[in-house]
């Protein structure tokens, strides 16, 4: 999803490098091959930054790049599977 900010003075588009593209949940689910019962466990329990909109959350990709460059722990699965 792609959000083109508008020059609050010209009310025209902000050059192409001002766009931010945002992901959605379902998207960091696919990234993080995870469900996205998960995603929303990470930005309960674990701080895992986001932008609300409205009742959607969404993501800002180098936000969650420096995030996850944080969380080093290594947690082993219940049963000793891998």
């Amino acid at each position: 999803m792609g959000i083109a900010p508008v020059n609050a003075t010209t009310g025209g588009p902000l050059p192409a490098a001002a766009t931010l593209t945002l992901l959605t949940v379902e998207d960091l689910a696919a990234q993080f091959k995870v469900r996205k019962r998960k995603v929303y466990q990470l930005v309960r329990d674990e701080g895992l930054p986001h932008l609300r909109m409205g009742r959607f959350l969404r993501f800002n990709p180098a936000q969650v790049t420096r995030w996850l460059s944080t969380q080093s722990e290594i947690v082993p699965r219940p049963g000793g599977r891998r």
